[in-house]
């Protein structure tokens, strides 16, 4: 019996190396990139630096970009190859803000991706200096907190210092400031008043910004551009900004949740506070994944209301795309228009 026994098993075993060395080695992407550092040499400051690094698949099996994370929010990533063949290029754009910054500057760019066995993401720089041609101080006038019976003008200066050989003119002056809705800020183009002054014709002026009453309330900003006759600097952005106590407060935000809270169903709120004396209604409530859930209760009508939020079992945060809830209070001075950010803890 033994004898018969020991030539099946030998046979099985040949066969199992036979099948092995048909199959060949595992199958797993690759990545190369043709340069991982930009040098974008010397640019004015304002300016943007845009570059697309260029990628191949060197290995035998799909490639997928899981994440392109920025370090910093001066720069940001447009729409990179997410899969990519064997053999196969992918491109990823970055685009980079210099504004307000001077001197050397790098930036890098955190790549990752499902090739197993590898350090956790792939590291792209962008590198070079950022020239100064005209000083702008400050670049955001910031008033502060401000009192909601305040009836006299807020009123800052901008200084514009020409570093260029050349001289130039300042040719416009623009509120820019859109009434577009902006999750938890308030933006004003009312009540904005702006002057230049003339302290060294061509190279020394003054912005000054006069933001009169009525005040809205929140978190308010405006955007001023400055226009000239340079080539080199064509337009200088400026902001102001400003708080005054909300009528309306969310709390909390933003909204933490941990994952055991996630895994167990529970559900999360949010609480809605508004001032006596407005009938408040909460309108065009959304959340940005479908598969959670949004409702409004009613504690106290037109003052307070409860948002109920309810995730799904296995509910997985996206890093790359962060969850908020939105809503719009009505019926309230400035309307504000809330996005509470849901965060993992």
């Amino acid at each position: 019996m033994r004898n018969k026994v020991f030539p099946i098993i030998l046979l099985v075993f040949i066969i199992i190396a036979v099948l092995c060395s048909c199959m060949g080695p595992a199958k797993s992407p690759g990545i190369h990139f043709e340069s991982d550092i930009y040098d974008y040499g010397i640019i004015e400051e304002g300016k943007s630096v845009h570059h697309t690094f260029e990628f191949t698949n060197n290995g035998t099996a799909t490639l997928i970009i899981k994440e392109v994370h920025p370090t910093c929010g001066c720069t940001v990533a447009g729409d990179y190859d997410k899969k990519v063949e064997p053999g196969q290029k992918g491109k990823i754009p970055i685009t980079l803000n210099t504004s307000g910054f001077e001197g050397y500057l790098a930036k890098t760019v955190k790549v990752k991706t499902n090739i197993p066995d590898k350090i956790d993401y792939f590291i792209l720089t962008l590198t070079g200096t950022v020239k100064v041609s005209i000083d702008v101080k400050p670049r955001k006038l910031e008033f502060g907190n401000i009192e909601r019976d305040r009836t006299s003008p807020l009123e800052g200066t901008i200084s514009i210092v020409n570093r260029l050989p050349d001289p130039f003119k300042i040719t416009d002056v623009i509120n820019i400031t859109n009434d577009v809705p902006v999750p938890n800020v308030t933006v004003s183009n009312e009540n904005v008043e702006t002057k230049i002054e003339t302290y060294k014709d061509g190279f020394v002026y003054s912005l000054i910004i006069t933001v009169k009453p009525p005040f809205k309330h929140g978190q308010v900003m405006g955007i001023i551009r400055v226009k000239t006759d340079s080539t080199i600097i064509p337009e200088i952005n400026t902001q102001f900004s400003y708080s005054m106590e909300p009528l309306v407060k969310v709390f909390p935000n933003p909204l933490f949740v941990s994952k055991d809270q996630i895994k167990n169903g529970e559900e999360q709120f949010l609480n809605i506070l508004c001032e006596p004396g407005y009938d408040m209604q909460v309108v065009d409530l959304s959340v940005n994944f479908e598969e959670v859930k949004v409702s409004l209760e009613e504690g106290e009508k037109g003052r307070k209301y409860t948002i109920v939020l309810k995730f799904p079992k296995n509910f997985k945060f996206d890093p790359n795309n962060t969850l908020v809830v939105k809503f719009k209070a009505q019926n309230v001075p400035d309307e504000p228009i809330f996005g509470i950010p849901v965060l993992l803890m």
